[in-house]
C-alpha cells in the first residue's frame, strides 16, 4: 500500500511539473521575461509540490540575508524536495546549478536551458571550470546561485 502511495505522488510530481513547465514556457514566449519562469516554479510548482510530499520547512537564519543582496546558497541535494523548499526558503528567485545531462531531458532540461539555469560537466575539468565561472558571472549581475 505504502508502495502505491509513493507511486502515486510520483506521478502527481510528474504531471504538476509537467504542467508547469508547459505554462512557463508560454508565460516565456509571450513575455520574453526570463523571471516570470522563475516566479512561476517559485509560487507556483514549488508549494503544490512541498504539499504532496507532505514536506514542512523550517528555515533558520533569515535574518542574515539583506534585501538586495546576492547570495551563493548551497545545499546538499539529501531529497527530491530539495529544489522546491529552496525555492520557497527565500525572498528572490534562484538559479541552480545541475549535471549537464539534465540539459537532455524533454521538457525540463528545455525549461531550465530557458530560464538561465548553469549545466556543469562533470566528467570535463575545463567546462565544469567554465559553468563555475558562468555562475560568478550571474552573481555580478546580481542574481543569486
Amino acid at each position: 500500500m505504502i508502495a502505491i502511495f509513493s507511486i502515486l505522488k510520483l506521478l502527481v510530481l510528474a504531471i504538476w511539473s509537467f504542467l508547469s513547465i508547459m505554462a512557463a514556457t508560454l508565460l516565456y514566449f509571450l513575455s520574453f521575461q526570463k523571471k516570470i519562469m522563475l516566479f512561476l516554479a517559485k509560487y507556483m510548482w514549488a508549494k503544490p509540490i512541498l504539499l504532496v510530499f507532505g514536506a514542512r520547512i523550517k528555515v533558520t537564519g533569515l535574518e542574515h540575508i539583506q534585501k538586495g543582496q546576492h547570495y551563493l546558497i548551497m545545499a546538499n541535494h539529501a531529497s527530491y524536495s530539495d529544489i522546491p523548499a529552496l525555492f520557497r526558503s527565500v525572498d528572490f528567485y534562484l538559479h541552480f546549478i545541475a549535471k549537464a545531462e539534465l540539459r537532455k531531458v524533454p521538457f525540463l532540461g528545455w525549461y531550465m536551458a530557458m530560464s538561465g539555469m548553469i549545466f556543469i560537466d562533470r566528467k570535463d575539468k575545463t567546462k565544469s571550470r567554465e559553468s563555475l565561472a558562468e555562475a560568478g558571472e550571474l552573481i555580478k549581475k546580481g542574481k543569486s546561485v
